[in-house]
């Protein structure tokens, strides 16, 4: 039997993969951080990246869908969809793992490629600044590595 990419880079225990991802931060604990400090509102082309900022997670073609949600109940209280955006890490596991496997962000022994991670991040989705990758990269590095374990990168993504 052939091992592949996924059997040969799961977490050891399979609790671990149906663990949630990301610690969910409230809503109103993060708001504040974007909204407009005069008027105390937040365009609506802003809300899936804060709830991005809650450690959801949202795909490009759910962004819509939100938005449509937002307008349709703006005004009546506020949606309560949080596990249906969460990630587990098994998830993120997997997602990484694959562009690893790819060769997009690194290698098929689940080693990321830093400039190649860096590329991806600042070129699509949200669209992290330079700068910010920067800050991460020396924080998790110390900017003296080019690689990283993927089991590592996820460790610090998660803290």
């Amino acid at each position: 039997m052939e091992t592949t990419w996924r059997s040969s880079l799961l977490p050891s225990s399979k609790v671990a993969a149906k663990e949630q991802f990301v610690k969910i931060t409230p809503l109103k604990s993060v708001f504040p951080m974007f909204v407009d400090r005069k008027t105390k509102l937040l365009p609506l082309s802003e809300v899936p990246r804060v709830l991005r900022a809650c450690g959801l997670t949202i795909l490009g073609e759910q962004e819509k869908t939100i938005k449509q949600e937002v307008e349709k109940i703006d005004g009546l209280g506020k949606p309560e969809n949080e596990s249906k955006y969460s990630s587990t890490y098994g998830a993120a596991y997997d997602s990484l793992g694959t562009l690893c496997y790819e060769g997009v962000v690194g290698n098929t022994s689940g080693v990321v490629q830093i400039s190649h991670l860096q590329h991806i991040v600042t070129s699509v989705g949200d669209k992290v600044t330079a700068g910010s990758f920067a800050t991460v990269h020396k924080d998790l590095l110390g900017d003296q590595k080019e690689n990283v374990p993927l089991d590592e990168l996820l460790a610090y993504l998660r803290r």
